[in-house]
């Protein structure tokens, strides 16, 4: 009796060790599913890594989703570097997929170095499928324009206080310049057809492409709210201005970093 016991006893042990090395089991293999089924990066999905982290100013982070994370490490460091104490805004504007293997994207950037001191501008990049998943092609100029054999960016303020970019020559990439944003205003506009029929004849000169009808079609996207129909240099301003006595429109002067 005490052996039948004893054997029974044994046999519940061997059968709850038993339960629990299969409920092991099945925990990895749960475990393993789940980390088996994990979706995979796509092209967009890189691209969009890329922009997190430069606007997360994780540099090392967006040289990863390049194909070559050491250069592109360099080069990131490099720009923040020399556009500090500027802060960068990245943002994809366009992606187009070109097949199977590669994608095409544009960005755009926003780099402002305090009160009234943007520097805005696009870039356009390639995504490709390689052997380790999908890559951003490396060129320095998916960062900022102009860049590459050599060129770096940096932001100088001279002694007039008016911030510039400069080449790796020290040669002047970009300044600060006035520009002078036309700006349709609807609480002042009596005759929206009028109005932007007169302005779209006086910036022709300088601007054939925008016409009453276009400007019309911005200002149904945004009701009630200015509308910049287009923004003018110093020279291209002082040679129209006199046009610009029309009832809803208003100049609006910025400073802005520009292409010298």
């Amino acid at each position: 009796m005490i052996v039948g016991m004893a054997l029974s006893i044994r046999t519940r042990r061997r059968s709850c060790v038993m339960a629990i090395v299969a409920i092991g089991i099945a925990l990895v293999v749960v475990l393993a599913s789940c980390v088996g089924t994990k979706e995979p990066a796509s092209a967009r999905s890189v691209v969009d890594d890329y922009v997190a982290a430069l606007n997360d100013d994780d540099l090392e982070a967006a040289a990863e989703t390049t194909s070559y994370p050491n250069a592109a490490k360099d080069t990131l460091e490099q720009v923040w570097e020399g556009l500090s104490p500027g802060e960068a805004t990245f943002r994809v504007t366009q992606f187009m997929e070109l097949g199977a293997t590669s994608s095409y994207f544009t960005l755009s950037a926003l780099w402002n170095f305090g009160e009234d001191r943007d520097w805005t501008y696009q870039v356009q990049g390639s995504v490709r499928k390689l052997s380790v998943g999908w890559r951003i092609s490396w060129d320095p100029e998916v960062v900022a324009p102009m860049l590459g054999d050599g060129s770096v960016l940096k932001f100088d303020r001279s002694y007039t206080g008016i911030p510039v970019v400069l080449d790796h020559h020290g040669g002047v990439m970009m300044t600060e310049q006035t520009i002078n944003s036309i700006v349709l205003d609807p609480s002042q506009m009596p005759d929206p057809v009028d109005t932007t029929n007169r302005l779209a004849e006086a910036i022709a000169p300088v601007a054939p492409l925008i016409t009453g009808e276009s400007m019309r079609a911005d200002m149904e996207k945004n009701p009630g709210e200015k509308v910049t129909a287009v923004r003018l240099r110093d020279g291209d301003f002082a040679y129209l201005e006199s046009r610009f006595q029309i009832p809803g429109v208003v100049v609006e002067k910025e400073p802005t970093l520009i292409m010298s």
